[in-house]
């Protein structure tokens, strides 16, 4: 399976949008850390600022199967962000999460971030 990892732009929101409305209850759970409706997805999605923020997609044939999304804010005098990671269910379990990771890490290193806030789940 060759995965395409790569930064997206704004032209790709409905794509994220697609990817998230399609998660399950329990992945939207698992990446969000509460349960979200499709129109808490579709605000979330049309927040994310492609300008400031890390978004990296993982993308399978052309098709968007993952995103880590890390939301660049400045917190007293120095850059930090909080990530979140989602993959398709049909695609978890084969490393793309943690490329995705991998890939975020490497990019805020780049964009100088003193910290990174992880929430996550035991169980994941």
């Amino acid at each position: 399976m060759a995965i395409e990892f790569k930064r997206l732009q704004a032209s790709v929101r409905p794509a994220i949008r697609a990817h998230l409305n399609a998660m399950t209850a329990e992945d939207r759970f698992t990446r969000f850390g509460c349960h979200v409706t499709d129109k808490i997805l579709d605000l979330y999605t049309d927040t994310i600022n492609f300008n400031r923020d890390i978004v990296i997609g993982a993308l399978y044939r052309g098709l968007l199967i993952g995103v880590v999304h890390v939301a660049v804010i400045q917190r007293k005098n120095y850059p930090s962000g909080d990530l979140g990671i989602s993959v398709d269910a049909l695609c978890q379990g084969k490393g793309i999460g943690r490329s995705l990771f991998d890939e975020a890490l490497l990019h805020a290193k780049r964009r100088k971030l003193v910290s990174l806030h992880i929430q996550y789940l035991r169980r994941n």
